[in-house]
């Protein structure tokens, strides 16, 4: 790891591995109220401009009232394929929905 950046009130809330041209940096996005992950963020760096970050992937999160994950909408594929969704059911059952 490269370098490790924190919440105030201690989660990670950015990761950024390798170096030169050559990095990707990782982004948690937290409800802090309840400490879950609301959003993912991937982003890589250009390397023909370094410390330009270009996003390669950005995950949006979604609960029920008991705290499990409902919902994961992950906006790259939601543009490129019309609405890619992930539902997830408890938590070991997933389905999927692709739109054609």
């Amino acid at each position: 790891m490269a370098d490790t950046s924190y919440y105030s009130w201690g989660p990670v809330h950015q990761i950024i591995h390798g170096s030169g041209g050559r990095r990707v940096r990782s982004t948690f996005g937290l409800d802090e109220a309840t400490g879950r992950l609301d959003t993912h963020e991937l982003h890589t760096e250009d390397p023909a401009s370094p410390g330009a970050w270009v996003e390669n992937r950005t995950d949006h999160y979604g609960y029920d009232r008991a705290g499990n994950v409902t919902a994961l909408v992950e906006n790259r594929l939601y543009a490129a394929m019309r609405g890619l969704r992930v539902l997830i059911r408890g938590v070991k059952t997933l389905s999927q929905v692709i739109p054609q």
